[in-house]
């Protein structure tokens, strides 16, 4: 408002400066002059016409987000932040007010960052890339579709999501420009996570072995008490998985001990008719077949359980939390690298266990983490040029 206020005043004073003047050249520049403020007048004008407007709910130089745009991005959030906290975001006034700035600036950048971009004539990928990238998505798309069959995501939308993780990727290299990553930067980075790891599962062990299959930073420091497992499942064909399940949310809604006996009794009765196949597999393993073979063949054993760690295995100790009491109890209890259970009842059939080694405790080499913390390093370098490059256009 102050400006606009500026403007008005600089007008009226060259209004009265061309009216004094009296040679053409100063009248003509005078006029240039006065041209030039009214355009920035109406700019202001305008921008000040979007702030009135109930729909916008952020400006910046060059463009504006209106409320049904970030409504559908913040609406996402609150859907991820119920699956991940089992809370509504919207009613923790606090938070929801610091993820909706935080989702405005996210796309004010992305949007000043498109409009620079274009600006420049900047293409971020090149047809052959393009191409090249849908032909990737498309592959992509059928391993999700094979293990994720109930989602109703398309072809489409999925290759559309593929290319713009590729353009944002690309947008954050030609933006954040050069960077250089030292050696120090990237020790200075794993003594860091280790002092972080350290503190943390010294504190709560437990939940090594979770991280260590789902977690997406590099572990610098382990617990002790941890062995890495492979696992081979007997799994339920489809029409005793049904059943079996059924049971499962019985015994989950029962209100009382007879229907919790029942329900368990319900689960022992499918676990049996499966039983004659998993004897037939330790008869296998007795007879001298490896469970490398028998991994081979089933090729089920973790995907079943939310992952394929044939080949790395799972990281387990007496009091991890990945697993039930009865898998974790069995797999301690095997005596030496290369034992092998006896057939384990779990939710998804029955489980032979491979006592693979044991994890070493303590801090992992930085030599064998050098290279993720030399990417980590360079990622961050990139983010922080970035943020400084977008910070430089929002204040020009």
């Amino acid at each position: 408002m102050k400006k606009l206020l500026a403007l008005v005043l600089s007008l009226l004073l060259l209004f009265s400066a061309a009216a004094e003047s009296t040679t053409a050249e100063s009248v003509d520049a005078l006029k240039a002059e006065i041209a030039r403020l009214r355009a920035e007048l109406e700019t202001l004008q305008a921008r000040l016409d979007l702030y009135r407007d109930p729909s916008v709910v952020a400006i910046f130089d060059g463009g504006f987000i209106t409320f049904d745009e970030a409504y559908d991005e913040y609406q996402y959030l609150v859907e991820l932040y119920a699956m991940f906290y089992g809370e509504d975001l919207n009613a923790l006034t606090d938070e929801a007010r610091e993820v909706q700035l935080d989702l405005l600036q996210q796309m004010v950048a992305e949007k000043l960052v498109n409009a620079h971009l274009e600006a420049e004539g900047v293409q971020l990928l090149t047809d052959e890339e393009t191409a090249a990238l849908r032909a990737q998505a498309a592959e992509a798309y059928e391993v999700h579709k094979s293990q994720e069959p109930a989602d109703d995501t398309t072809l489409e939308e999925f290759t559309e999501a593929y290319l713009n993780e590729a353009m944002s990727n690309a947008a954050l290299e030609h933006v954040a420009g050069d960077v250089t990553v030292t050696d120090e930067d990237v020790r200075a980075l794993y003594d860091e996570a280790l002092a972080r790891d350290k503190e943390y599962y010294e504190a709560n062990p437990q939940d090594y072995g979770f991280e260590a299959l789902y977690g997406d930073s590099p572990i610098t420091w382990i617990p002790e008490g941890y062995r890495r497992v492979r696992l081979l499942l007997v799994p339920f064909d489809d029409e005793l998985s049904a059943k079996y399940d059924e049971y499962l949310i019985a015994e989950y809604d029962a209100i009382d001990d007879a229907a919790i006996a029942a329900a368990q009794q319900g689960k022992t009765d499918v676990l049996a008719l499966l039983k004659p196949q998993a004897e037939a597999v330790r008869a296998r393993l007795d007879a001298g077949e490896t469970f490398e073979a028998l991994l081979a063949e089933y090729n089920t054993g973790a995907e079943q359980m939310g992952e394929t760690g044939e080949a790395q295995g799972f990281a387990l100790s007496a009091d991890s939390l990945y697993f039930s009491d009865t898998i974790e109890a069995a797999a301690m209890a095997l005596k030496a690298p290369g034992d092998v259970s006896d057939a384990v009842p779990c939710d998804w059939g029955y489980v032979f266990i491979e006592y693979m080694n044991d994890i070493p405790s303590g801090p992992v080499a930085f030599e064998n983490l050098r290279e993720t913390f030399a990417q980590n390093a360079r990622t961050d370098a990139l983010y922080r040029q970035y943020d400084e490059k977008v910070a430089q256009w929002l204040e020009a």
